[in-house]
């Protein structure tokens, strides 16, 4: 069966690589489309959704952002199974001050200089102590185009899914 993966925001398909290592069936990595201009996460889910083999058995695995990407996909493309690591699958699981946030439309203003974060600080927001995976966060992030996180971090903000599709399973770290 194939296993579609789905990574977090800014991520790659390294995201996947420790944990491909003791898997039977490895998890393909599925790319990151161009957003269209002010696209919902929801549409762009769908677009994603269409470029995925959905005529043999399959699963979904999202990490983060990517679990709610995995989340939207599942309610149009009935996988066998849906499994979000990190993530909220609906829009009341978000911190209530991100639908605040997202409300004042601020994100499409914020200066992509902002966005290219300096390795000592990545190195303090993501609390890496192991070099080899703070290299690794790093070189991600600075692969990462500014204005894709502007757009993620917009539609994560505003995102509106009120549905929890069933089956949908869980894996918080």
């Amino acid at each position: 069966m194939k296993i579609y993966g789905i990574s977090g925001l800014g991520a790659d398909e390294r995201v996947f690589d420790q944990v491909n290592r003791y898997l039977d069936h490895k998890i393909e990595f599925v790319p990151w489309l161009e957003p269209e201009p002010k696209e919902s996460l929801r549409h762009y889910a769908l677009r994603m959704a269409g470029t995925l083999d959905t005529q043999a058995p399959f699963s979904l695995v999202g990490v983060s952002f990517g679990g709610m990407i995995a989340t939207e996909m599942r309610k149009v493309i009935h996988p066998q199974r849906t499994v979000i690591v990190s993530s909220a699958a609906c829009r009341k699981e978000l911190p209530i001050y991100f639908r605040g946030v997202g409300r004042l439309n601020l994100v499409p203003y914020i200066p992509n200089s902002f966005i290219n974060v300096p390795r000592p600080l990545i190195n303090v927001i993501t609390s890496i102590k192991d070099e080899a995976q703070a290299d690794l966060a790093y070189d991600i992030m600075q692969k990462s185009r500014p204005e894709f996180i502007k757009w993620a971090v917009q539609s994560i903000l505003t995102w509106d899914n009120d549905e929890v599709p069933e089956g949908l399973r869980r894996i918080h770290g």
